[in-house]
């Protein structure tokens, strides 16, 4: 009879061991995936972090109601604003990337009384105006890339 039970608690021994012995593999397979995975996941997120900001970008470009229907019509808009003192205003007419560096620039041109000149200069002088390069908004408005 100890024979019979003996026999018994080896098969259960051995049917533990089996189990023990599966899940060690499947745990050595769910480390290799994420060993393995883990850049492509991070490639993944890093391609979705890049479309939320190309929307959220796309989003800020077609509300922006700042500048001229035509490239015209924003550098007399951006000279307009100048005129009347309006820094801030005249800087929306740049692009959103340059236009933090344009308030400062246009603040101490104020700040030092040049700015009646640099109008002048902007009225006055076409070889400015044929520099200026505009970009054209998803919002349909042209905005001054570069003066």
């Amino acid at each position: 009879m100890e024979n019979v039970k003996d026999k018994i608690n080896w098969r259960q021994f051995g049917k533990h061991w089996i189990v023990v012995f599966i899940l060690a593999i499947l745990a050595g397979f769910v480390i290799w995936g994420m060993l393995s995975g883990g850049s492509w996941f991070r490639e993944w997120q890093a391609k979705r972090f890049a479309i939320t900001i190309q929307n959220r970008l796309k989003d800020i470009y077609s509300k922006d109601k700042y500048g001229g229907k035509t490239p015209e019509e924003t550098y007399s808009l951006f000279i307009s604003a100048l005129e009347k003192g309006d820094i801030n205003l005249a800087s929306k007419y740049f692009v959103l990337e340059r236009q933090s560096s344009w308030v400062k620039i246009l603040q101490d041109y104020k700040n030092r009384s040049l700015l009646s000149n640099f109008i002048s200069e902007l009225n006055n002088n076409t070889k400015i105006r044929g520099e200026v390069q505009f970009k054209r908004y998803p919002s349909g408005n042209w905005k001054i890339n570069n003066l």
